[in-house]
């Protein structure tokens, strides 16, 4: 019989917000309160260890996502969930970024946490396999922003970024 593998699962949520014309997502404590119960029930996730992260700064982002790849071994099954803002930029080529509470929405490139950078920190720690898997609030279809409250557009400000509408 095949051991079972080591679970663990780092849970990241981003309620709140410095730049006032994103929203707050008070679901997103909700999400990992829900989500930590799930996973840690012995009969359901079996998951040993399930760290919750809450309103993180960017930097704060990128150093516990580090953190937790970096303590994980090979042979276990890591899951790493970010529940927040996020918005795809033109600007990088399409890239991904995941919007923390001090990110700035007109300078995501610098203040969000890239896809890119979460990639390349799962990707050289577990090459042989991964499962991706993120929520994040999304502009709706007739939204132009990634999270920004209707109304609070800057006049004459042109997003860097694409909305992913439906």
């Amino acid at each position: 019989m095949t051991p079972r593998l080591r679970r663990r699962a780092l849970l990241i949520g981003t309620e709140h917000h410095d730049d006032a014309r994103l929203d707050a997502l008070p679901c997103t404590r909700a999400d990992n309160t829900q989500l930590h119960e799930v996973l840690g029930h012995p009969a359901i996730g079996g998951f040993e260890t399930v760290g919750i992260a809450h309103d993180l700064s960017a930097a704060g982002l990128r150093s516990a996502i580090a953190e937790f790849v970096d303590g994980c071994e090979e042979d276990e099954l890591a899951l790493l969930y970010i529940s927040g803002h996020g918005a795809r930029l033109v600007e990088s080529g399409g890239e991904y970024f995941f919007i923390a509470t001090d990110s700035d929405v007109d300078d995501l490139a610098r203040t969000g946490a890239g896809a890119s950078y979460v990639n390349g920190r799962v990707g050289a720690r577990f090459a042989q396999q991964e499962v991706p898997y993120t929520t994040a609030a999304t502009p709706a279809a007739s939204r132009w922003d990634s999270g920004l409250s209707p109304g609070r557009r800057p006049r004459g400000h042109q997003p860097p970024y694409r909305p992913l509408g439906a």
